[in-house]
């Protein structure tokens, strides 16, 4: 595969001209000796049609590359999400709203929790939920060798349309025989669009912004202090109708554990429910 010139130091990240030997829906980024390859079958993603994005990871250099994976033995994260600093994005809050407002776009969970939602790795195609802990296993790749891993983008249907980033995280720590600083992480980006979505439906920031103008959900967030708060949610159903967007709070001056939470309505940014354990008023 061709590729440009390097220039600079040898640790300067490169992107690869998509110009050059690349199939359509496919991007490279070669660093330290470690060419990192995403290509996707088929773009646009297609809400309803899944596609299939292949990862692969070349050790070009003459030493090992080490690199750590998660428990599930991927080195490969691979997600997706609108192009942009979301947080920034929606109605301006201040206080403890831009706080919760902060804390639960920065989820990432598989099922569309937050702005950024992961692909399914190969061996979780058609689970119903997965999950894989960051363990940070310590791997080695031999020179010459390359690693390949697969995934699927299969969307829920109220994912919002237009603009999305494709990246493909590679766990590279550094070189055998090389003193790199240590979480050096390779990064594929291909900017795609989603299409097929049936459109006027609430994105995640939205949806976060219906929440905070409830008067009992706020009133419920106010009475904790941050650092009480641990979990948040902000997960749509699977028809992308609702969206529901809770906090657990522990050890708070309601109670040593609480849990507020509103379902939003993905059309209209109406509360159409509320749940609080124990009662709040």
């Amino acid at each position: 595969m061709a590729s440009l010139a390097a220039v600079g130091c040898a640790s300067e990240l490169r992107e690869i001209d998509p110009h050059v030997d690349l199939a359509p829906g496919s991007a490279a980024v070669e660093r330290d000796g470690v060419r990192v390859t995403l290509t996707i079958d088929r773009v646009p993603l297609a809400i309803g049609r899944p596609s299939e994005a292949l990862v692969t990871i070349e050790n070009l250099g003459a030493d090992d590359a080490i690199y750590v994976a998660n428990d599930c033995g991927l080195a490969v994260e691979a997600s997706y999400r609108p192009p942009g600093d979301w947080n920034r994005v929606g109605v301006p809050q201040v206080a403890f709203a831009a706080a919760f407002k902060e804390l639960a776009l920065r989820g990432d969970q598989a099922a569309g929790n937050g702005p950024r939602s992961h692909l399914t790795p190969e061996l979780f195609v058609g689970v119903e939920s997965w999950g894989c802990r960051d363990v940070r296993l310590v791997r080695h790749l031999e020179p010459g060798a390359t690693l390949v891993e697969r995934f699927e983008w299969d969307a829920w249907p109220g994912t919002p349309t237009g603009p999305a980033d494709v990246a493909a995280t590679f766990g590279f720590i550094g070189r055998e025989e090389a003193e790199l600083p240590a979480g050096r992480a390779i990064e594929a980006v291909l900017p795609t669009t989603i299409v097929g979505g049936g459109g006027g439906r609430l994105g995640p920031v939205a949806a976060v912004d219906a929440a905070l103008i409830d008067g009992p959900f706020s009133a419920f967030l106010a009475a904790s202090p941050p650092n009480a708060w641990s979990t948040t949610i902000l997960a749509p159903d699977q028809n992308g109708r609702v969206w529901r967007v809770g906090l657990s709070v522990a050890n708070g001056p309601v109670a040593p554990r609480a849990y507020g939470e509103v379902t939003v309505d993905a059309r209209t940014g109406r509360i159409v429910a509320r749940r609080f354990d124990p009662p709040f008023e």
